[in-house]
Order: C-alpha cells, then structure tokens, then sequence
C-alpha cells in the first residue's frame, strides 16, 4: 500500500488506506478473539465472577478502543464536510463558459467525472465530448497525441491532463493555449501541431 501510495501523485490518496485499515482491524480483531478463546480452553467451566470479570474487561476494552474515535468524531466530521466547497462548481462553469461549441476534451478521471456530471446531471454543453483515458482504451482510440490528430482539424480540441509529465509530451506535438479557467485542473486549447503557427 505504501508503494503504491508513493507512486500516486495526482490525486487524493488517503481514501484508497480504508481497505488495509479494514484489514487490520480484521486481524486485530482475530488475534483478540483467539485470546479469548485460549483463555477460555485453560477454564473450561469458569466460575461466575471469572466470567462477570472477562466481561467487564472485555467491555472496557471495547470503550478504551471506541473513547478516540468518539471524542474525535465532531472535528474529523467538520474536516470531512466538503458541503460548502464550490471548488469543482467554479471550475465547471468557467471551462464550460470557455469551451468551443462541439469541442473535445481530452481529459482524465479527476476532471472528466466533474465534466460528465456537468453534462448527464445538469445537462450543460451535451456538445462537448469528453474523451477520458478509460474512453481512449474502450474505443481504441490510442495514446493522448492520437485523440488529438483525431479531432484536431474537424472540432476544437481541448487537454487536460493529471502530471506535467504527461502534459511535457503533447507540448512536444501540438502548441497549446492555457485557458484562463480557475485552478483545479488547468485546460489547454490545441492550437495545431507543433510549430505550425
């Protein structure tokens, strides 16, 4: 987990650690049910104050390991609401104001799932297409600078993409036009190939 975690760079990683944390706790909770039952075997018939007092242990235990979780819980709920974020709200209406009619976007999953809502839910700009990397693989269309030679020509083609690596080898190919769109995922106009104008 922790490799890949260090590999993972272009986005929030922290919600991919509930599995192994799951995991754990699975396992923790394994090894305390197999105490348990050692302790049980070496008594086979405990007397009622052993039992009253495995239960009491077994009581504390569960609030000493539920009291952190409990006390935290109002400041970790406060930092997890994102109710009050218009973040994604801004970024969608200035792109979508900027964006050519018929225009394609090649994009990858953290943008283009703010872009289908966009279009599926609020039913804005179903003239866009948005070609995500998912998309690239499911119709063929090949690698970034492929969708690009694709469209380029016949619709406006627009690029977003998660790693300035990424970004490093369509600049190679095509010059590019940054639009003024707030942060969150800078857009590029595709100008033509590269040196061409």
């Amino acid at each position: 987990t922790l490799l890949f975690s260090a590999s993972y760079a272009n986005d929030d990683i922290s919600r991919y650690y509930l599995g192994p944390v799951l995991m754990a706790w699975t396992w923790l909770g394994i090894l305390a049910a197999m105490i348990v039952d050692s302790l049980r075997s070496a008594d086979a018939r405990p007397a009622l104050e052993t039992r009253v007092v495995r239960m009491l242990v077994a009581g504390a235990l569960s609030v000493a390991l539920l009291f952190p979780t409990l006390t935290e819980f109002s400041r970790r709920a406060d930092q997890a609401d994102l109710s009050h974020d218009t973040s994604a709200r801004l970024w969608i209406s200035a792109v979508l104001d900027e964006l050519e009619p018929g225009a394609v976007v090649v994009s990858w999953w953290g943008t283009s799932t703010m872009l289908w809502y966009a279009q599926f839910v609020d039913h804005l700009r179903p003239d866009v297409t948005v070609v995500d990397d998912r998309t690239r693989l499911d119709l063929d269309y090949g690698e970034v600078t492929d969708v690009i030679a694709r469209f380029l020509g016949s619709r406006p083609v627009y690029v977003i993409r998660a790693s300035s690596q990424e970004l490093v080898v369509v600049r190679e190919a095509y010059d590019l036009e940054k639009l003024a769109a707030p942060a969150g995922g800078d857009v590029y106009r595709v100008v033509g190939p590269r040196g061409s104008g």
